[in-house]
């Protein structure tokens, strides 16, 4: 009786302990929501913030340095169609290899973690901390060079991680269908360390132009959907819109994730191993929405001292802003 009044008063406890979270980071989000209604506006957006964006991408047109033939393949199939597929092997981006030897031991690392982890484990900041090699890959001046020119703008640099996701992982997060919002354009490059089909958690992406006429339908652009909520604003006579991102391992996927609805499919019969990194303008639209990267501004000084100015840059993009975005607080994702 007593043990299970126990059980009882501690469900309760935990219960209300993830309510005070979510209150909390509502809370938080306050000023980030009235502020990103507030540019939402559509005269505001048009004729300030939209018009300011031109004006600066304009500015820098000059500044783009050209791209080999490869690399401008890869741009042109990103503006076409919002993605491109290729190969570690193809790319040939050098120190490929003791980024691959850091990714490898950083997944072994949670590989380790595994029975206690329910649908995903994502490294953590101790981990990413011990091999820079990893952190760094991601500055590759060639990288770099692409995402600009696809951009237009100067790079910054926001995401680096490692994600093991357990199969029977259920849809929840980003496994969820959602677009970012972040930046007017961004890219993400992800990278698989494992063979991917359809059943060990394909990255999967609809097309700009049907994901563009799914905004007008949904309620919230900010909204996460499962399969079966995304279905109901799509014509009932249209075929699957959903491609599903296979590959071998070192298979690699650039994609704009703010002009499509894109997620992780939950795997059914595999585990996936993948390396996500993440690109946006130093001046994004919302830039409360960002600052995904697991370290501080502290840490990631001291990781980029040694590093050329621009790239610092890239790290440090934060700095760039205007001052009065540097005061709205961070979003915190309360509903995830």
């Amino acid at each position: 009786m007593n043990d299970g009044y126990a059980l009882s008063a501690s469900e309760v406890l935990q219960d209300w302990q993830q309510r005070m979270i979510k209150l909390r980071r509502r809370l938080i989000s306050l000023p980030a929501e009235t502020a990103e209604s507030f540019m939402s506006i559509p005269w505001i957006e048009n004729n300030f913030f939209y018009a300011r964006y031109q004006a600066y991408r304009d500015r820098h047109q000059s500044k783009l340095l050209p791209l080999n033939q490869t690399d401008q393949k890869i741009v042109d199939s990103l503006v076409q169609t919002g993605l491109c597929r290729t190969s570690l092997q193809e790319l040939q981006i050098p120190d490929t290899e003791a980024f691959l030897q850091a990714a490898r031991a950083i997944f072994g690392e949670l590989e380790q973690k595994r029975s206690f982890a329910q649908g995903t484990l994502n490294a953590s900041f101790d981990q990413l901390i011990q091999y820079p090699n990893f952190l760094t890959w991601g500055l590759q001046d060639r990288l770099l060079k692409m995402v600009e020119n696809y951009l237009e703008l100067p790079v910054a640099y926001d995401t680096f991680t490692c994600t093991l996701t357990l199969k029977a992982a259920q849809q929840a997060g980003t496994r969820l269908w959602h677009i970012d919002h972040e930046d007017r354009r961004m890219i993400k490059l992800i990278i698989y360390l494992t063979d991917v089909d359809q059943n060990s958690g394909p990255f999967q992406y609809i097309q700009p132009e049907i994901s563009l006429d799914l905004l007008k339908s949904v309620p919230s652009r900010f909204d996460f959907l499962t399969e079966q909520e995304l279905k109901q604003y799509l014509p009932a006579s249209m075929e699957s819109p959903f491609t599903s991102c296979t590959g071998k391992a070192g298979t690699v996927i650039f994609v704009d994730t703010a002009r499509s609805y894109h997620r992780g499919k939950p795997p059914s019969a595999g585990d996936r191993q993948a390396v996500f990194f993440g690109y946006f303008s130093r001046r994004p639209r919302y830039p409360f929405r960002c600052g995904r990267s697991l370290l501080s501004k502290p840490q990631l000084n001291s990781l980029s001292a040694h590093l050329p100015a621009e790239k610092q840059a890239c790290l440090n993009w934060q700095q760039s802003l205007p001052t009065v975005a540097k005061l709205i607080p961070r979003y915190r994702y309360y509903n995830l």
